[in-house]
């Protein structure tokens, strides 16, 4: 099996990613779509993780995970919509999308990236570096939590790897 990645820019087709979030968010979870798909879609980098059996061949390419990097107002990078399909969980494409989201924000000059995690994913966004910020609040009548990762976090986590 092969993975790989793809940053997909403003103006670009989202359908998968659409695809991905639906399934998950919305009819997994029961978000109202009005309420997972915003504005700020238009405004964001995308990304998608694909698997496929064939290293050259993208016909049988298959998406399986997506999420979002926004630049906010201050100059913070924020992730989110992170949603892997719900049969692909637990092989790692989560984590190679977070990464991805992490380094594309550091290559255009982030400080710090955030997000707004699910309290149940909490651990996931730990083993990646992120720190808890604040408290937990609801969101679209989940648990959330603020957390944030700064490139030094990221360079520490980094450094346990070796």
């Amino acid at each position: 099996m092969y993975i790989q990645g793809k940053i997909i820019h403003q103006g670009e087709d989202l359908t998968e990613c659409f695809k991905i979030r639906k399934e998950v968010f919305v009819e997994e979870q029961g978000i109202p779509e009005e309420l997972e798909f915003d504005e700020l879609d238009d405004s964001a980098l995308h990304c998608l993780i694909f698997s496929t059996d064939n290293q050259t061949k993208d016909e049988h390419k298959k998406a399986v995970a997506t999420g979002r990097l926004l630049l906010l107002e201050d100059g913070t990078f924020k992730i989110g919509r992170i949603a892997v399909r719900k049969e692909e969980r637990g092989k790692h494409y989560g984590d190679m999308l977070v990464k991805m989201l992490i380094s594309k924000a550091f290559e255009c000059g982030a400080k710090k990236v955030v997000l707004s995690a699910q309290v149940r994913a909490v651990k996931f966004y730990e083993t990646i570096g992120f720190k808890i910020v604040g408290k937990i609040y609801m969101e679209d009548g989940i648990e959330h939590i603020g957390m944030e990762l700064s490139q030094q976090d990221l360079c520490k986590t980094c450094q346990k790897v070796k």
